[in-house]
């Protein structure tokens, strides 16, 4: 039987409703993380702007008292840093998923070129044009460019292996140029950026930031992750460590033009700090708790940008603080990843890339605040709990910060030390029978392990490479360990110390079904999902059903009593299985960005879920489907004429109802054989108790094919689905009840036919009168019935017939005789029964 006539008779044959109502509910974070700085118009006329992180440009022409979004034109709403060019505020540039300019104040952008690593942009304050960006892969390969054509074209002036936050460029003297680093120290360029010499002066390796004070430029302050404020009182030649009070991240920095002259400082945890007297002492401002990522000033005030709360401004010199913009309270942050606690299922917290730290609900999402006193780090990667005490839990730290460790639950963190100034941690696993070692997975510097419950560190992992993304121990033997990293998927049996390669693709996470350990689920970067029922040693692709190959940072989640129960997260929204990854469908109601970065299940319910993305975060209490009230079987039909009536044993039936399957139709896949199973993506159909091969499922269709067993009379019908049964549905069995399939699945009109050449019958494609034609029924029954066929009203010579997964192909030949034309009628007969009226062949 041919392949593309099976396909016709086995599509879906009704048609579908969609989903009308959403699973997934928008739950946050709030407010925007505010990365930027806050633009201010220099030349005053209280035009300003603030770029979000996930919610684009916000802009204000009466000082801030009333604000707009302004975002025609972005093709991006990742905002990471912005800048006003010299001519003013009807020129300004903005940087995050691209580099972006506006040349009417904000009218309309224009995406000058999809650059996503842009990190920094810096305008030069007196040549308009004149352009800085940083940005990057953070720990490879970091560029500063610049333009002097508004950033039509570039020109790269310096590259180097450790991300740059911010440039600075003197505004007495363009020429002179800063750029700090985080790892590599800072440096100093005296010719617009075409040679640059390090600030061996400035001994710390991590600097957030260098700013320069416009009443004398030979006075510089420098911000450090790790050393407070250093002050320079002749260009850069020489530094001072001024201290802090606080043993916390300096992250931005500003001078007050007013003639108080005070020097402001953003802190990671500590808020903003304020000096008087040029750095010698430092006093707490009323902003005094939350991380600031970036600080303006103007006249008329001071601006700073948070990561807890939102847009800040202060018209006292730091004495109170009020919200700058209360417009941007709704925005949600981009939400990196996120993890539940497996002991408090209300506990979840959240990670940022490179921009907000980490943030935690107490709550089940009801409400969100930053991370407990200690977690210093400008982003987050991945956090782990410690299963054998449910108060120690890790996190890693973005460039620079390390790795985190807390001993209450998260009230409260502490760095831990490990690789250089410049490390990244991504990912943080703890051994599942040995949980004193930890192993700590990097971007730029391999694999650390620890032997002391994360609190001293050594590097490990022989035969790793590419930036380690995801690591996963084996829930049943210690020692044992599964790796994801930026190259390949490798394995250890020796504690993480020597490594093997076992699928090589570019990989993101793995994941070990903690009931059949053998059971391994990992995503790759392009190429989907892949399953391995040995432990790793073979794979094969899954991706039946995925619309999208590109995976992210989402691994694949196991139900925990119901191992066939798997999600997915990837560019295309949520995907469900019910078969351990046979096939998936798209559980996406609701869910306003299909872009998804993280998901889990809450451990407690498993019909609760959480999906994260550049829009935030979602929530799901109904498994990720548009649940109907109920399952139930309405009618069952032929699945060739599409009429009620008897049944016979054999044959396909199409079961409508609601409940009946997933959002997603589904179609089965057969067998070598031909066969199809009796359980298709969590659906099951019995008549009388026995399981029907399944052809396809739905949650409004089911097609089955009658089992061979079922008795003439009455049989009760059910169907089960994600562990709901409908009540029995009483349906009439007869001896034969045929079926002709239609080419448009209605039940009449042209039929699905071969002629004898191959060709499908049709109008364009008539059959000669005494060839041979295949006709396609089911409902022969598995009686002896004798069958005959008519064609034109004439009876044909039936030739042979075969059957094959309740279809029939009957080959007869065309009598002579018979009147011609595209609409000749077709009956077959099974014994004393006849198809349905109205099926038609083309003959010439």
């Amino acid at each position: 039987m041919k392949t593309t006539v099976i396909c016709m008779l086995l599509s879906p044959l009704l048609l579908m409703a969609q989903q009308n109502s959403g699973a997934w509910s928008h739950i946050g974070p709030s407010p925007a993380a505010v990365i930027p700085p806050i633009v201010v118009d220099p030349r005053g006329g209280g035009t300003m702007f603030i770029g979000l992180y996930a919610g684009g440009i916000r802009k204000s022409t009466d000082s801030g008292a009333t604000w707009s979004s302004v975002n025609t034109g972005l093709t991006e709403l990742r905002i990471q840093t912005f800048a006003m060019d010299a001519s003013g505020p009807q020129t300004v540039y903005a940087g995050g998923g691209g580099f972006f300019k506006s040349s009417n104040g904000g009218g309309t952008w224009q995406n000058l070129e999809a650059n996503t690593g842009v990190l920094s942009i810096t305008a030069d304050p007196n040549r308009s044009g004149v352009v800085y960006t940083a940005g990057g892969q953070q720990l490879t390969n970091n560029l500063i460019r610049k333009s002097t054509d508004g950033g039509a074209t570039w020109s790269t002036v310096f590259t180097t292996t450790a991300p740059v936050y911010n440039i600075t460029v003197d505004p007495a003297n363009s020429d002179i140029v800063y750029a700090p680093t985080i790892g590599r120290g800072a440096f100093k360029s005296s010719d617009g950026g075409q040679q640059w010499s390090p600030m061996s002066a400035l001994s710390p390796t991590a600097i957030s930031i260098i700013v320069v004070d416009q009443a004398d430029s030979q006075v510089l302050y420098a911000g450090t992750n790790d050393d407070g404020v250093w002050k320079s009182r002749d260009g850069g030649a020489t530094w001072q460590n001024l201290g802090f009070p606080v043993s916390l991240p300096v992250y931005s920095l500003a001078i007050d033009p007013s003639p108080s002259h005070a020097v402001y400082a953003g802190t990671s945890g500590s808020g903003i700090w304020r000096s008087s007297d040029g750095g010698i002492s430092w006093q707490s401002t009323g902003f005094s708790s939350g991380t600031v990522l970036s600080l303006a000033t103007d006249s008329s005030g001071v601006y700073a940008s948070t990561s807890s709360a939102g847009a800040q401004v202060s018209r006292d010199h730091g004495v109170t603080w009020s919200t700058l913009d209360a417009g941007i309270a709704g925005t949600s942050k981009f939400a990196y990843g996120l993890w539940i606690d497996p002991s408090n299922a209300q506990k979840i917290f959240v990670s940022s890339l490179t921009h907000y730290g980490l943030i935690w609900s107490q709550d089940g999402g009801a409400t969100w605040s930053a991370a407990g006193p200690g977690f210093t780090a400008r982003g987050s990667r991945n956090v782990t709990f410690d299963r054998s005490n449910r108060f120690r839990i890790y996190a890693g730290g973005t460039v620079g910060d390390g790795l985190f460790k807390s001993e209450d639950g998260g009230l409260t963190w502490a760095r831990r030390r490990l690789g250089s100034a410049a490390v990244d941690v991504i990912t943080v696993a703890v051994d599942s029978l040995s949980p004193n070692i930890v192993y700590a997975g990097t971007q730029n510097e391999g694999l650390f392990k620890s032997a002391d419950y994360g609190d001293t560190w050594r590097a490990a992992g022989s035969g790793l490479s590419g930036a380690i993304t995801n690591l996963t121990p084996d829930p049943s033997k210690s020692g044992r360990l599964l790796a994801a990293t930026a190259t390949a998927f490798f394995l250890s049996e020796d504690n993480a110390e020597t490594w093997t390669n076992i699928l090589n693709r570019p990989a993101w996470t793995i994941t070990i079904d903690s009931k059949t350990p053998l059971t391994v689920y990992a995503t790759t970067r392009t190429q989907g999902v892949f399953r391995s029922l040995d432990g790793g040693r073979t794979w094969q692709d899954i991706n039946n059903g995925l619309t999208a190959l590109s995976l992210g940072r989402a691994s694949v989640t196991i139900h925990p009593t119901n191992p066939q129960t798997l999600y997915v997260g990837n560019a295309g929204g949520v995907f469900k299985s019910l078969d351990g990854g046979d096939h998936w469908f798209a559980v996406n109601a609701g869910l306003g960005d299909l872009s998804v970065w993280g998901l889990v299940m809450d451990p407690d319910n498993s019909s609760v879920l959480y999906a994260c993305g550049p829009s935030g975060v979602y929530k799901t209490v109904t498994g990720g489907e548009v649940r109907s009230a109920s399952i139930a079987v309405s009618a069952v039909v032929n699945g060739a004429s599409n009429l009620g009536g008897p049944i016979s044993p054999g044959e396909i039936v199409v079961i409508t109802g609601s409940g009946l399957g997933p959002g997603q139709l589904i179609p089965a896949t057969p067998a070598a054989n031909g066969l199809y199973s009796t359980q298709l993506s969590g659906t099951t159909v019995q008549f009388n108790g026995t399981p029907a091969p399944l052809i396809y499922t739905w949650v409004g269709q089911v097609a089955a094919q009658v089992p061979d067993s079922v008795s003439v009379g009455t049989a009760q019908l059910t169907v089960t689905y994600d562990g709901r049964t409908s009540a029995s549905f009483p349906v009439q069995v007869a001896q034969h009840a045929p079926g002709v399939f239609t080419l448009d699945s209605t039940g009449k009109g042209q039929a699905v036919a071969v002629n004898q050449d191959g060709s499908i019958n049709t109008e364009s494609k008539p059959a000669q009168v005494g060839s041979v034609i295949s006709l396609y029924a089911t409902g022969g029954g598995q009686g002896d019935g004798p069958v005959t066929v008519t064609i034109g009203g004439q009876s044909a010579i039936l030739t042979s017939t075969k059957k094959i997964a309740g279809v029939v192909e009957i080959n007869v030949r065309i009598p002579a005789g018979i009147q011609t034309g595209t609409a000749v009628l077709v009956v077959i007969q099974v014994g004393n029964t006849s198809s349905q009226a109205g099926v038609t062949i083309a003959v010439r």
